[in-house]
């Protein structure tokens, strides 16, 4: 057998700066600008460095302005090395750059998240845009672009997913309220409370609910697990919100917390779903809305 190994490929170009996104659970997450510069036949542009250790690991210390080299890993992936020397260091923002709630910074980690929930636009807008996706509710495809949804975030027409199908309450003036937005057209309103119509008539399944509230930890294989063992949106919800001295839901969590493929990890993030206040209202509002199917495992 014969391997043939390809030279690491670096294209050194510039810092340009460091913009910071706000995940839909708060997660602060620094991506770094660089001069257009072209490695392995794609022209980078930028790089997702995930955390603030790992900003501080790939820029080090270079400033904005500085050199920098830039790969793609596995030939995907762009990644950001230092080429020279250099002593800033990328601290975690006090503040979280979209709403200016004060952050809570994990420094061993080197992370930080904004605390702020669906109040925070980005966060709102990050759990409205995985909600309505695929594996998730899978609102008609072109309903509801990511931008009309920061829009309508923006403009305080809708803020959760529930107060999308709440929109279906006086459709009428929904599709005033719609039309009246930059951008928007009566087709356009139409559409999307066509779409929602439609979602809230036909069944769906509580994997699909349960992955589509967003819980940390909680993807779609973990939810189809969840939904399995649960059976019933009513069983779950009332396992997860019941405190541990609470004997109702005890054979569930046990269940889920010992169940390949869910554990303690993604039991946690359910729970503290359930706990939270804002949460907890967007998920009752929500599952009032939908036909939730039964999942008979």
């Amino acid at each position: 057998m014969a391997l043939k190994f390809e030279a690491e490929v670096l294209a050194a170009t510039t810092l340009e700066g460091v913009e910071i996104g706000v995940g839909k659970r708060g997660v602060l997450t620094p991506v770094a600008k660089v001069a257009p510069v072209a490695v392995g036949g794609v022209v980078v542009r930028s790089a997702t460095l995930h955390n603030f250790a790992m900003l501080r690991s790939c820029l080090g210390g270079a400033d904005v302005g500085d050199a920098v080299l830039v790969k793609r890993a596995g030939d995907v992936i762009p990644q950001i090395r230092p080429a020279g020397g250099g002593s800033r260091v990328w601290a975690p923002p006090a503040t979280c750059p979209c709403c200016g709630a004060k952050t809570v910074v994990d420094e061993d980690a080197g992370r930080a998240t904004c605390p702020n929930g669906v109040r925070c636009d980005d966060q709102a807008a990050g759990r409205l845009a995985h909600f309505v996706g695929r594996g998730a509710i899978d609102l008609a495809s072109g309903a509801l672009g990511k931008k009309k949804l920061r829009q309508l975030v923006r403009e305080g027409v809708a803020r959760s997913p529930a107060d999308l199908f709440d929109l279906l309450d006086d459709r009428d003036a929904a599709a005033r309220q719609l039309e009246a937005l930059d951008g928007w057209a009566s087709t356009s309103a139409a559409k999307l409370l066509d779409a929602l119509e439609a979602r809230a008539a036909r069944p769906l399944p509580l994997a699909d609910f349960v992955y589509a509230l967003g819980a940390n930890r909680v993807g779609k294989a973990t939810a189809t697990r969840v939904a399995a063992l649960a059976g019933t949106w009513g069983a779950l919800w009332a396992a997860l919100d019941a405190d541990d001295a609470t004997p109702a839901g005890a054979d569930l969590r046990a269940a889920l917390a010992d169940a390949r493929g869910v554990g303690d990890a993604a039991l946690a993030g359910l729970r503290e779903l359930a706990a939270d206040a804002d949460d907890r209202d967007v998920a009752a509002r929500a599952a009032a809305r939908l036909a939730i199917a039964p999942d008979d495992g």
